[in-house]
């Protein structure tokens, strides 16, 4: 089965994620495919686009793929040019609404796909985690300010610092999700809502949406402060519990970390 399936009815376009054996957890070659897709449904004169798990899903999506991080750490510290960066601005530079339909756990990572969409509608059994704690992975400075952009800074640091997930009731409470409705009704309610946006005037809705990026995006971090942010990810970009990490992600058990 493929890691992804698209669907497009008149002027909305459907992304749905079918990595099932691997929980929905992005790796490099889902996510170009992702893109592609977005820009193929672009050029096609999609006017709404929406993300989606299949209907029998428990998982939304697990985050990034631990199993696909690269080994050589330099890697991971240009951020903007990975595939995972490349999927947020491409989310938030699509010229129409990005909907994320969800249902099932939504973890690490992927909470960031579901606060860059536009709207955000879930099912009452679904919940977000943020786990890199979990697992030893530092996150990225960029995305840390873009959950600052969206969250309180006490819900982000519970969220990073426990790595437990908070409930459909308590995504909605802190303006994560839009709508939390019945599982059935999921669907129903994420389509009528993109239809009544594909009906809209797309050139005021395209503005609308460049107006709030580039105001929230308005203030901006000194080199020394971005310079000193990402020292401290890359230390533990080098550190043992992230080897540890790593390894107890493949072996399948609970890392023991030391902080070295």
């Amino acid at each position: 089965m493929g890691k992804i399936s698209v669907v497009q009815s008149d002027k909305i376009g459907i992304i749905c994620f079918t990595r099932r054996e691997k929980r929905n957890a992005l790796d490099r070659q889902m996510i170009w495919q992702i893109l592609a897709s977005m820009r193929e449904l672009e050029k096609s004169g999609v006017r709404v686009l929406i993300f989606r798990a299949e209907k029998e899903a428990q998982v939304w999506s697990a985050g990034y793929d631990m199993e696909d991080l690269p080994d050589d750490q330099t890697l991971l510290t240009g951020v903007y040019s990975s595939p995972f960066d490349s999927l947020i601005r491409a989310i938030s530079l699509f010229p129409g609404p990005v909907a994320a339909m969800i249902n099932g756990s939504v973890w690490g990572g992927a909470c960031e796909i579901v606060l860059g969409c536009d709207v955000a509608i879930g099912s009452k059994n679904c919940s977000l985690a943020v786990t890199p704690a979990k697992v030893g992975v530092p996150y990225s400075t960029q995305g840390v300010a873009r959950f600052l952009k969206r969250l309180p800074l006490n819900v982000v640091k519970e969220m990073f610092f426990t790595g437990r997930p908070i409930d459909a009731a308590t995504a909605q409470k802190f303006q994560i999700l839009n709508h939390v409705v019945e599982g059935d009704q999921l669907e129903p309610v994420t389509l009528e809502m993109a239809h009544i946006m594909s009906l809209n005037a797309p050139l005021v809705i395209r503005a609308v949406k460049e107006q709030t990026r580039v105001l929230s995006d308005s203030v901006s971090l000194s080199p020394e402060a971005f310079e000193y942010l990402e020292d401290l990810r890359r230390q533990a970009l080098e550190s043992e519990d992230f080897k540890e990490g790593r390894l107890a992600f493949r072996e399948r058990r609970r890392p023991v970390f030391w902080g070295k």
